[in-house]
């Protein structure tokens, strides 16, 4: 049986040459070495923290009472498990819920429940075009109990002042509960969206003043001037024309 080498313990315990067992087993049986011997060296080698001294002592005396091996004794000893790693879970914040949009004019209002205590709150409002496209604006601040958020369109940004055509307003809301415990992750998103349709054709009435002749004076009215109705509009135009 050829001698253990330092060499052999080191190609096993550190750089892994000899694969694992049972394969490593095999190999150093076809080898000629006392493969429990072996194991039982480089186990002792790695709990010394791989102590070169205690790795020329065990060579020494493995190599000083080399026995021949047993036919009926097993070809290696089982490495010892690893002990578990513990893996604390994942905790996702529970999202907010039951989110609705009223309209006041071009102010539209956010309103939705918290379903949690929250750190910290984030949203963004949506603005779909008819082109297809959203845009994504950031909320500047929302506080961590808040339950509402106001956005008020700017006219000029949009059609007929420019091609951007409106066709819904929305938002996006997600929450974050304890900031302090690193498994704690982020809520899904809360979405809702509002439609914007085209205005309403006006409530057009005319009347003539029966003291000022040649006087006719020109009534109109909006159904959907009124909140809570998708039709969204932000300037009149008037046209009259003579015929006879």
């Amino acid at each position: 049986m050829p001698s253990i080498t330092t060499d052999l313990i080191r190609a096993i315990a550190v750089q892994g040459s000899y694969g694992t067992n049972p394969a490593r087993a095999r190999r150093l049986s076809s080898e000629g070495y006392d493969a429990r011997q072996v194991q039982d060296i480089v186990n002792a080698y790695i709990r010394s923290r791989y102590n070169a001294g205690t790795l020329e002592s065990l060579v020494s005396q493995a190599n000083g009472s080399a026995q021949p091996q047993q036919a009926s004794e097993p070809a290696y000893a089982p490495e010892p498990a690893p002990a578990p790693v513990p893996v604390p879970p994942v905790v996702y914040t529970e999202a907010q819920t039951g989110i609705s949009i009223s309209r006041s004019d071009g102010t539209f209002t956010f309103d939705w429940r918290n379903a949690a205590s929250y750190a910290k709150q984030e949203g963004q409002v949506l603005i779909t075009y008819s082109s297809g496209a959203t845009s994504a604006i950031a909320i500047d601040w929302l506080d961590s109990g808040a339950t509402q958020y106001a956005y008020a369109v700017d006219p000029n940004s949009f059609y007929p002042y420019n091609g951007n055509k409106i066709t819904s307003i929305g938002i996006n809301l997600r929450a974050l509960g304890n900031v302090s415990d690193a498994n704690n992750q982020w809520s899904s998103y809360s979405k809702a969206m509002f439609p914007v349709t085209s205005p309403s054709t006006p409530i057009l009435s005319n009347s003539i003043d029966s003291t000022n002749y040649g006087t006719i004076t020109f009534d109109w009215d909006y159904v959907n001037e009124k909140a809570q109705t998708p039709q969204l509009f932000t300037d009149i135009v008037c046209q009259t024309a003579l015929s006879q």
